[in-house]
């Protein structure tokens, strides 16, 4: 993977908006904020939901869903190359099962890489971080009020838009802003599992930050990529209160 930098030497306000690289890690940076995050919430809400409503099952699905929370996400790349590798557990079976002729480079192939990385973010992060925090909202839920709705005739649905949602506004304010300042700021997992490879299908601000400070030594440049993230978190963090909007 090359890592040479394009316009080195010209000044770094100048150089940002015409480095190829920067613009490309800054696109899969959106991608990856804006995707794991509608999963990630959208998963864990749902998981919490289920896991509260005691669905047959719940204690199970209440220990598969936080065993992730105790992984770092190094532990957690490592995991996912085990067994998306090329000779990993998923491909064997695959070939097992006569389902490919040859491994899927899950992990090698720039149309795959990208969504191998968001795929394993989600796995690490929605049973977790978010169902947790979904799940312990749910806890403080006012049961008088939802008694009082489903005699009055509520529905699921209704209980749902009406109560529920109002009322997890502020813990969904709280939780989105974590997965989008998380999102931002990305890095032991891109790196652990691609490296921002292949050929850069999968590099992010933060990996391109440590090529730049670490491989080349362009540390005047890396700081202004550290900058840029810094400030995308700042701007994610004043969302808060557009989100949570008045209280219910």
């Amino acid at each position: 993977m090359s890592t040479t930098s394009p316009i080195r030497g010209s000044r770094t306000s100048e150089r940002i908006p015409h480095d190829e690289l920067f613009v490309r890690a800054l696109l899969h940076t959106v991608a990856f904020v804006a995707i794991s995050t509608i999963a990630l919430n959208v998963l864990g809400f749902a998981f919490a939901l289920l896991i509260h409503s005691r669905v047959q099952g719940h204690d199970f699905l209440r220990i598969a869903m936080f065993v992730p929370l105790g992984l770092s996400p190094v532990i957690t790349g490592v995991i996912w190359q085990q067994l998306l590798g090329p000779y990993g557990l998923v491909n064997s079976a695959l070939q097992s099962a006569h389902l490919v002729s040859s491994p899927v480079q899950f992990l090698g192939d720039p149309d795959l890489a990208f969504w191998t990385v968001i795929a394993a973010a989600i796995w690490q992060y929605s049973g977790g971080t978010t169902c947790c925090s979904y799940y312990s909202g749910l806890q403080s839920l006012p049961r008088e009020r939802l008694e009082a709705a489903s005699i009055d005739g509520a529905g699921p649905i209704a209980r749902f838009r009406h109560i529920i949602l109002p009322y997890m506004r502020p813990v969904m304010a709280v939780v989105i802003v974590l997965n989008l300042i998380g999102g931002w700021k990305v890095f032991e997992l891109v790196y652990v599992l691609t490296g921002g490879g292949p050929n850069h299908a999968t590099e992010v601000l933060s990996t391109y930050l440590y090529q730049q400070a670490f491989t080349i030594s362009a540390n005047g440049y890396a700081s202004a990529i550290a900058l840029v993230i810094v400030v995308l978190a700042t701007l994610s963090a004043l969302l808060r209160g557009r989100i949570q909007g008045a209280p219910a």
